[in-house]
């Protein structure tokens, strides 16, 4: 399974909350009245002249929970159950789960493998309330100390089946956000990073360096060259400070010239 890592670094000059998000996954039942929740995936501190990395699979979880009321934004989903998703492919049937709901908690049981390509799906019993309002299904990945946190989320619909089809798209943003925080991604997202491995300049490459300036702009450079190699084995071996020039306290900056050097050849 390819391994994808996201490098940022802090250039503010300010040390910041950033917050990680993925853009919505695709439900085919989503619409105005149910749509898709956005969830906070990772939170971290960030200090001036400090970098996070983040690593990331293809690796998918199919989700549920109950919440106390229906989510809005800045509510934090806490808890929920997960299982392995396998995507569909043209050949193999990917992952089905029947959300099932035993004593007013929701379980996940199976799975089937009848998920059409690209996509895993949740089908849901009749064993909660119409309108339901509580009752929570989508997608979640694993974190940096690997637990599965909710990155979408909808209101499960009694009856229905849903297929929930991922995309390798990321954003990233100064945000004072715990993870699992639900966000409008209408208001975050154009003051956002966008990282997209799935089309464009980031198709088929596995590493993404975003930096941000003291004026607040993101820059994002794609790449899976030599000189990427080599930074993220200076992130194996704890020297990419240096390799970027982040150590020396008399520079307020990162080192322009390496970073646009390593960004120049990615």
């Amino acid at each position: 399974m390819t391994t994808y890592k996201i490098i940022f670094i802090n250039n503010t000059g300010r040390d910041q909350n950033y917050v990680i998000f993925s853009a919505p996954a695709q439900f085919s039942t989503a619409s105005i009245s149910a749509p898709v929740y956005s969830n906070v995936w990772i939170s971290e501190f960030v200090p001036w002249r400090g970098y996070w990395t983040i690593e990331t699979t293809e690796q998918v979880y199919a989700w549920a929970d109950k919440v106390p009321a229906t989510p809005v934004p800045g509510t934090v989903i806490e808890g929920g159950v997960a299982q392995v998703a396998q995507l569909g492919t043209p050949t193999n049937p990917g992952s089905t789960y029947a959300m099932v709901v035993n004593q007013g908690t929701p379980t996940l049981q199976g799975p089937t493998m009848t998920s059409s390509p690209s996509a895993f799906e949740i089908d849901c019993d009749h064993d909660f309330p119409i309108p339901n309002t509580t009752y929570l299904i989508g997608m979640g990945k694993l974190d940096n100390n690997g637990v599965v946190t909710p990155v979408a989320s909808m209101l499960a619909q009694s009856g229905m089946n849903t297929q929930i089809t991922p995309i390798m798209k990321f954003y990233i943003c100064y945000y004072d956000l715990k993870a699992r925080t639900v966000v409008d991604l209408r208001i975050v997202s154009p003051n956002a990073a966008f990282i997209d491995f799935s089309t464009g300049a980031g198709y088929g490459q596995y590493t993404a360096i975003v930096s941000q300036d003291a004026n607040g702009a993101f820059n994002v450079t794609y790449g899976s060259s030599a000189v990427t190699t080599a930074a993220l084995q200076a992130i194996a071996d704890g020297t990419l400070e240096s390799y970027l020039g982040l150590s020396n306290p008399s520079d307020p900056t990162i080192n322009a010239d390496k970073l646009a050097q390593l960004e120049s050849q990615m």
